[in-house]
Formats: C-alpha cells, sequence, structure tokens
C-alpha cells in the first residue's frame, strides 16, 4: 500500500495538503505526476526536430518522476507541516525535468538558445515558483548563464530567506527577479559547479560562419552556425526592403513554410523559423503541492535586452496552492493549480495567460478539458488586448488537482501549430514497497488548419485516479 503517511499519527493537517482523505475503502493520494511542453511552434510531421522534441519532453519527464520517486513530498511520521526541504519535492522535480529540456537538442533554451539580432549572444529568461508558499524566482534577458532555470531556483531560495521574510539580516529586501548582468554576477558569487557562468557573455562577434566567435559553453557550432546563416539572410533582405514596419524582428514567429526549410534570401526579412518557444514544467507532489518552471532563449531576432513571458510571475508560469475562499454561500475549497504558458511572449504578457488561466480552472467546476478550451479563447484568442494583433499564437499547459477523490487532471491548450508535450506518474509498487515510474507518454499536438470563423484552437488533457489503499487506517479529513 502507499504510505499511510497522514493515518500514521494524530496531528493538525496542512492547509494545503491533499494526501489525507478518509474514504470507506482507506485512504487516497495524490499520485506524484508531471507535465511538460519543449515550446510551441511549427514542427514538421517526421522531421528530425519532431524526434528530437519528443526524445526532450519524454527524458525531462523521466527525470522529474525519478525525483519524485526519491522524494514523493510526505512525511512518513504524519500530516504535520512540511520542513521545507521536504515541501519543495515538486520544485526540485520541476528544475530537474526543465535542465534536461535546456541540456537538449531542439529546445529553444540553455544549450539550443536563440542567438539576439545585433550582438549575436545568449540572453536567457527562466523563472520558477512553488504554489505552497506563492514563492518565486526569475532571471531576465541575462547573459552567460549555463543553466538558467537552476540559477533562478537560487534567486527563489535567497529571497525567501530570514524564515521567508525575503529581508537579509541587515534589513535589505532581497529580490526575487534578476535581469541582464545581475543575474550573471550571482552566478559567480555562487558555487561555480552549480551555477556555471561563462566568463565570456557568450557574443559572437561576426555575423559570418568564418569569422564567428562560438563559444562551447552554451551554443553548439552547428547550431549557432545554422543561425548566423539566418542572421546574413535577415541582413540582406532587411537592407534590400529598408525594413518595413511589417517586417519588425518582433513579428518573428511567422509560420514555417511547408518545406520546412529555411527561407531564400528573396524572403520576407522575418519570415525565419520560429522553432520552440519556452520550455515549461508542472510538477504535483504526493501531498498536492504544485511548482512550475520555465526557460527560454527568447524568440528569433530578438532586440538586445528584450525579456519574454518565461521570467514573469502570472504571464508565463503560475501555481497556487489548495486554499479556500470565502463565497456567497460560504467558504469554498479552490484546488491547487499550475499553468506554464509558451508563444508570443508580448501577446502572453498582455494578457497575463498564466494567471488568468489558473484563475478559470480553480474557479470552475466542469472537467479540465471543457474549461481549457473556454478560458484561452476568452482569455487570449478573443482578449481585446490582441484586436490589433492578426495571427495570435500562444499555448499552455495546465496541471490542478481534485479536493474530493485525490485525482490529478492534466491538458493543454494551444494556437500554435504544434506543441510538444509528455506527462506520466508514479506508481506504488507494493511488493517492493515503493514508487517506481509509470508509463510515460509523448506526443506532438498538432492544431486544426485555421478556418474563417478564426484561428484553430488545438486542447488535450489525461487524467490520474488518485492512490488507494483499502487496508489504510482512515487518515483525518480536511
Amino acid at each position: 500500500m502507499p504510505p499511510a503517511s497522514c493515518a500514521a499519527k494524530a496531528g493538525t493537517p496542512a492547509d494545503d495538503c491533499l494526501v489525507c482523505r478518509s474514504r470507506p475503502g482507506g485512504l487516497t493520494q495524490v499520485p506524484p505526476s508531471v507535465l511538460v511542453h519543449a515550446g510551441g511552434g511549427s514542427l514538421v510531421p517526421g522531421s528530425l526536430a519532431e524526434r528530437q522534441a519528443l526524445l526532450a519532453c519524454r527524458r525531462a519527464a523521466r527525470a522529474a518522476l525519478q525525483q519524485l520517486a526519491r522524494c514523493p513530498g510526505h512525511l512518513p511520521t504524519g500530516c504535520t507541516r512540511l520542513p521545507m526541504d521536504e515541501a519543495s519535492a515538486a520544485l526540485e522535480a520541476a528544475v530537474a525535468a526543465a535542465e534536461v529540456l535546456e541540456r537538449s537538442t531542439g529546445p529553444n533554451a540553455g544549450l539550443d538558445s536563440t542567438l539576439t539580432l545585433r550582438t549575436g549572444r545568449v540572453e536567457a529568461d527562466a523563472a520558477v515558483m512553488c504554489g505552497r508558499a506563492g514563492d518565486f524566482g526569475g532571471l531576465a534577458a541575462c547573459p552567460g548563464i549555463l543553466r538558467p532555470v537552476r540559477l533562478a531556483l537560487a534567486v527563489l531560495q535567497r529571497s525567501r530567506a530570514g524564515s521567508g521574510s525575503g529581508l537579509d539580516p541587515g534589513g535589505r529586501v532581497l529580490p526575487c527577479l534578476l535581469s541582464g548582468e545581475g543575474g550573471w554576477t550571482l552566478g559567480r558569487e555562487l558555487d561555480a559547479s552549480k551555477y556555471p557562468c561563462s566568463e565570456e557573455p557568450l557574443v559572437v562577434d561576426r555575423p559570418t560562419y568564418a569569422e564567428a566567435l562560438v563559444s562551447g559553453a552554451l551554443v553548439t557550432e552547428k547550431r549557432a552556425a545554422q543561425r548566423i546563416r539566418l542572421l546574413d539572410v535577415y541582413a540582406r533582405n532587411a537592407k534590400r526592403a529598408r525594413l518595413s514596419p511589417a517586417a519588425h524582428p518582433g513579428n518573428a514567429h511567422a509560420e514555417v513554410p511547408a518545406s520546412g526549410r529555411e527561407p531564400a534570401p528573396s524572403d520576407s526579412p522575418a519570415s525565419v523559423p520560429p522553432g520552440g518557444d519556452t520550455i515549461g514544467v508542472c510538477v504535483i507532489d504526493g501531498a498536492g503541492r504544485v511548482a512550475c518552471a520555465t526557460s527560454s532563449g527568447g524568440i528569433w531576432l530578438k532586440e538586445e535586452g528584450r525579456v519574454g513571458s518565461s521570467p514573469l510571475l502570472g504571464a508565463g508560469l503560475y501555481a497556487s496552492a489548495f486554499r479556500r475562499e470565502s463565497g456567497r454561500y460560504g467558504p469554498r475549497p479552490m484546488p491547487p493549480v499550475g499553468v506554464c504558458t509558451t508563444g508570443r511572449g508580448e501577446q502572453i504578457i498582455r494578457t497575463q495567460l498564466a494567471r488568468e488561466m489558473a484563475d478559470a480552472v480553480s474557479q470552475a467546476g466542469d472537467p479540465l478539458i471543457e474549461v481549457l478550451g473556454r478560458a484561452f479563447r476568452h482569455t487570449f484568442l478573443d482578449a481585446p488586448q490582441l484586436s490589433s494583433h492578426p495571427v495570435r499564437d500562444g499555448g499552455c499547459i495546465v496541471m490542478t488537482a481534485s479536493r474530493e477523490d485525490c485525482s490529478v487532471d492534466i491538458g493543454w491548450a494551444h494556437s500554435t501549430d504544434t506543441l510538444p508535450v509528455a506527462f506520466g506518474r508514479l506508481e506504488w509498487d507494493p511488493a517492493a514497497a515503493r514508487w517506481r515510474v509509470g508509463r510515460i507518454q509523448a506526443l506532438i499536438s498538432r492544431r486544426p488548419a485555421r478556418v474563417n470563423a478564426g484561428p484553430g484552437l488545438t486542447t488535450g488533457g489525461a487524467h490520474f485516479p488518485g492512490v488507494q489503499a483499502a487496508d489504510a487506517p482512515p487518515g483525518p479529513s480536511l
């Protein structure tokens, strides 16, 4: 049977804990689960990029579940408030998965980040959030960071110093978001083995392959050469067309030609493949505590210093814990929710997509898959803030748990052409009396063809029932 952590002794249940459930059949526990995505974009069916995205997602999901198996997020001695390190089980698992995606070939984060338009350097965005206490840490447009999401976790941990007060011993307020050289400086001050940073800010001095000074720390030589060629194409076309406003690099999320090849010199200056965007991870541990992590290299041909949606709370990610809110007919339980977004960062920031989706899911009583479609269309596709935007490319992954039966629901919605996702959960092995990694599913969610009524929208999801133990004594009810 699963560990009867909450029934072992009488204690005060944690307000945000979903382990304890009194049932006629015994204890029911939230199955530790993970949902990851490798960025909304336009992956050609059967292409190498598609296979790389699926492999990266599958490996990331496995890394998160392996971390959860070592620390599933509950105490074996009773359902009391967990120490911070144990309660951060979901957060550590989310960071572990995001690091796998950052090291993988394909996703636009970490190792394969895009380069800036003029200087050709890597500027990373990353963030992490723990729903249990609302802790948040992020990096924005930081150059030379090898493991952005791990450094974002360090920012979070520093910001909750002093028993969570966010103040250092001298009373100074500690930041939860660092930008530019500030993040790079923090990485150099901390443990270099944990937060490696390049001595140089990963600058490619020349826009040609022969003269490029490519750093081996973040961007592979082959990948940099491909992107430098795209910069050459952009520069030639920009000079020819004198770079009209319609061809601004902020429009870099244009659709990829059906061939999947890079644009010919005669193409529009902004017609470059968008590639994958923000990577995202949502994790829930055995106590129903949610954590999220995001990381991104930014859009193609981005301006120096450009900050996307990834590191911004409420836009790129959002996580909340189980709570009770006052309603018209008395206190109403609100489930834990985690959301990570992807797409055009400027549009996501304008609509605060992550926070709006989290609120819609937590307040609705309908199945998640139905809520996702309605909420995404209302919040993003039909948003008045985007009325002047002819193309609205965005997407999100969502995870929540039910207080009634401790089940986990996951889902995704997107208007981008494709969204690679992977998901799985831990399964209890009664013979070995331990958690083991269950089946992991990876797939490419594809958007239907656009119709006259507006942009196409694709949703999907899965349901994980609560883990039950018929012979476990009932625990205290929340």
